[in-house]
């Protein structure tokens, strides 16, 4: 039995969680809005909808969250347009270990297919993976397990043979109750007391995970 890897997308391939956030800061002190971090640290991980859900509780049902989305995504473009799109550390070298390997790879991410197709396909890093789920293409959203699901479904792999790598508490969980092997690489949330007991291994860095991955493949060899 040979395994295969799931990665998440922002904040764990590429290093766009942190602009995201900052970005909706920026807009939420235009807009006078107060306690936007308590909100912003709820958003990892989760779809469109999800997030949607958590700024209208916040904020009131008068809310004008289109808006919002909307602006933070163009302001995400300018930033990205002018600095480039950043990835996480130790990519390159995960990527290819496991093409060294043979295993199979696959993305589940929340985020839209409008929104992730054109940035993968931007850095070249679309061809690198097996297959690519997106959050538009499940009706549950992390910490459901429903994208993790999908992504082993559309590589013929069986949950138990898959390990997940993820930044975020909501998609650690989503592993978790896929029955696959969560790995997390923490991002701008760090790990609590609550999470731990969810995951197989914390590590630092992509590049870290590398010998966690070697140790579960040869036991499942």
């Amino acid at each position: 039995m040979s395994i295969a890897v799931i990665f998440d997308m922002d904040g764990l391939i590429f290093d766009t969680e942190r602009v995201f956030a900052d970005m909706e800061r920026r807009i939420a002190k235009e807009w006078s809005l107060d306690d936007i971090d308590e909100v912003i640290n709820e958003s990892y991980g989760v779809n469109h909808i999800a997030v949607k859900a958590l700024y209208m509780r916040k904020y009131g049902e008068n809310f004008l969250y289109e808006n919002f989305h909307k602006t933070t995504l163009q302001y995400v473009k300018e930033y990205l347009a002018e600095n480039g799109i950043p990835k996480k550390y130790g990519l390159y070298e995960i990527l290819d270990y496991l093409d060294e390997i043979g295993c199979k790879k696959a993305i589940g991410t929340s985020t839209f297919g409008q929104h992730a197709i054109p940035l993968l396909k931007s850095t070249g890093i679309y061809d690198r993976f097996d297959s690519v789920i997106t959050g538009d293409m499940v009706e549950k959203s992390k910490p459901e397990p429903d994208i993790f699901l999908k992504a082993a479904e559309s590589i013929n792999k069986e949950p138990v043979e898959c390990i997940v790598l993820e930044d975020s508490f909501s998609g650690i969980k989503a592993a978790y109750n896929a029955k696959m092997i969560p790995i997390m690489i923490p991002d701008l949330r760090k790990p609590t007391q609550e999470i731990i007991p969810f995951t197989y291994a914390i590590c630092d860095t992509l590049v870290d995970a590398i010998d966690i991955i070697s140790e579960i493949n040869e036991n499942h060899i």
